[in-house]
């Protein structure tokens, strides 16, 4: 992104503060921002490919659905950035925050397992209730500060009105029909994501550790 300052399709002006690393899972070119005349509070500008026209349809879709979904520890896009040579999407920054794998490195209890498995099988969910599928559900896509959970990286989300989400990753949480790219996201390949999760969180280790 060659702006430091930029106005959202919503009327918002953000200015950039710095460029950020990596985000949990994500790939892409992200910057923290802030808004202007806003409570000081951080967020996350992640630019896309504006020729990508499905990951760009699919984020605005998000964006007018996220009024459906009532979770504060979904870290949904809020608004974005709509110019002739730049796409991007707005999301809260979540400071702090240790992927899911670096916390359980951390000795957490076994009840914080089982608390952080509950919190995310609650997001999911919530997001079933509102028709949209996150499509990417692995350990580096949950953040956490002080045993509560974070969902992050909807770029692959989709669901009833929007295009398809293409295959992402190829981690193992991701369902048979999806990592071989024959298979769209669907309620059973979501279920299949979160089981594979909540087996890491409550064993200490993936479902098909030593598996080959």
């Amino acid at each position: 992104m060659k702006k430091t300052a930029f106005k959202s399709t919503q009327g918002n002006r953000f200015h950039v503060t710095c460029e950020l690393g990596a985000v949990g899972g994500q790939s892409g070119e992200f910057y923290v921002a802030q808004r202007d005349g806003g409570s000081g509070s951080p967020y996350v500008v992640k630019v896309f490919d504006k020729r990508d026209q499905n990951a760009v349809d699919r984020a605005r879709w998000l964006v007018d659905k996220r009024q459906m979904i009532e979770h504060p520890s979904m870290v949904l896009p809020v608004d974005y950035i709509d110019e002739p040579n730049c796409f991007a999407v707005i999301s809260p920054y979540i400071d702090g925050a240790m992927e899911m794998e670096a916390w359980m490195s951390t000795s957490p209890s076994f009840i914080d397992h089982v608390v952080i498995a509950a919190q995310i099988s609650q997001m999911m969910v919530c997001l079933k209730n509102a028709g949209v599928f996150h499509g990417d559900l692995h350990s580096r896509n949950v953040l956490i500060v002080a045993s509560r959970a974070y969902l992050i990286d909807f770029d692959n989300a989709t669901g009833q009105g929007a295009p398809a989400a293409p295959m992402a990753g190829g981690h193992y949480s991701m369902a048979p029909e999806r990592a071989s790219g024959t298979g769209p996201v669907t309620e059973a390949s979501e279920s299949y994501a979160l089981a594979c999760l909540t087996h890491e969180l409550l064993l200490s280790t993936s479902p098909f550790a030593g598996s080959g």
